[in-house]
Formats: structure tokens, C-alpha cells, sequence
């Protein structure tokens, strides 16, 4: 079972066919809303062909949501995004992203309910689909949702692809990157 930022009691059930249900606190409710988001459920209800599709230049289009997503991790050099995977900061990961030119969009780093999607949590790590994301690291990838603490020092959220868990980390640590772009509506 997995929950998310939540005080919330989560509940999970299985049927006789294996089939996920949510719930919100005191029944079942249909699966992939957005006042009990993040249910066990939410993630049984398509597989990932009916969710994603191979763009072109090695993006990603998520099929349910406005966004394409790199398929590849952001790499060393600004020239070749897409080689040796490299970790870095919250702010070289914004700038990276944002400095991005290719298909002539504008990427940016993906808010965590959106990076989150991309988990497949029965997969082997790394958690994603590797047939559309090949090059994941079993590591931390850095969101753009910034977490709030009691603490001074500053802290994003990441989705982690080696347990799909979600936590906050120090902005100056160093995390995986996977940028995003914003589909124009048609």
C-alpha cells in the first residue's frame, strides 16, 4: 500500500480477481479521482500502453494529461542531454531543464504528482516502464514542488525509482533529473 503526504488513513483490498479498489474514509469510491488521490487503485486501472506512447526524438507522451515527457535521464553535457545519466542540484536541475531546446518546446522539471505517474510499482527497479524510459537510474529524481518544513534549510520532494517512494531532500543535494513539457491544447 502506498499514501502520499497524507494523515489520512489509506485503505487497501484486493477481490477475488486481484483487482485494486480505493476508498476514501468510510467507503469505496471510484478510482482515479482527485479527492483521495494516489490509491493502489489509481494505478490498477490502465496498464502503461494505454497511458503512454513512444513520441518522437525519444520523448514520451502521457496519453490522460497535456505532457511529454524526455525519455531519457538529463545527462553531463548541455549538448547531448541524453548521455551519463548525472545527478545535481534542485537549481542546476531547473536550469538544465528550462535551457533544454528540442522540438521546439519549453521543459521544465516535473511537480511531483506528475513525475510520480510515470511509477510502475510491481516493475523491478528501476520502477518505470524501461521499454519508454531505458535509461532510468534506480535513484531519486528531483521534482519542482517544494516541501515544507519546520526547518530552515530549503527542501524539494523526489520520487525515488528504486522503491517508488516520494521524500524531500536538501535543495543543494544532488538527484537524477527528467524533464517535462506542457502540451498545447488542441
Amino acid at each position: 500500500m502506498r499514501c502520499f503526504l497524507s494523515i489520512l488513513i489509506c485503505l487497501f483490498a484486493q477481490t477475488g480477481n486481484s483487482q485494486a479498489l480505493c476508498y476514501d474514509l468510510e467507503k469505496e469510491i471510484p478510482c482515479g479521482g482527485t479527492e483521495f488521490p494516489r490509491q493502489e487503485g489509481d494505478y490498477a486501472v490502465k496498464d502503461q500502453t494505454e497511458i503512454f506512447k513512444q513520441g518522437e526524438l525519444g520523448t514520451v507522451q502521457e496519453l490522460d494529461k497535456p505532457l511529454l515527457w524526455m525519455g531519457c535521464t538529463l545527462g553531463k553535457n548541455k549538448q547531448d542531454i541524453c548521455k551519463n545519466p548525472k545527478a545535481m542540484s534542485l537549481s542546476a536541475a531547473k536550469k538544465r531543464c528550462a535551457a533544454i531546446q528540442l522540438l521546439n518546446r519549453q521543459w521544465r522539471l516535473p511537480e511531483v504528482m506528475e513525475l510520480d505517474a510515470l511509477l510502475v510499482l510491481n516493475a523491478k527497479p528501476p520502477k518505470i516502464n524501461t521499454q519508454l524510459f531505458p535509461d532510468t537510474v534506480a535513484a531519486a529524481y528531483w521534482t519542482a514542488t517544494d516541501s515544507v518544513t519546520f526547518k530552515s534549510k530549503k527542501k524539494a520532494w523526489f520520487v525515488h525509482f528504486s522503491n517508488a517512494s516520494i521524500f524531500d531532500a536538501e535543495i543543494e543535494s544532488k538527484q537524477y533529473v527528467r524533464c517535462v513539457s506542457d502540451m498545447p491544447a488542441e
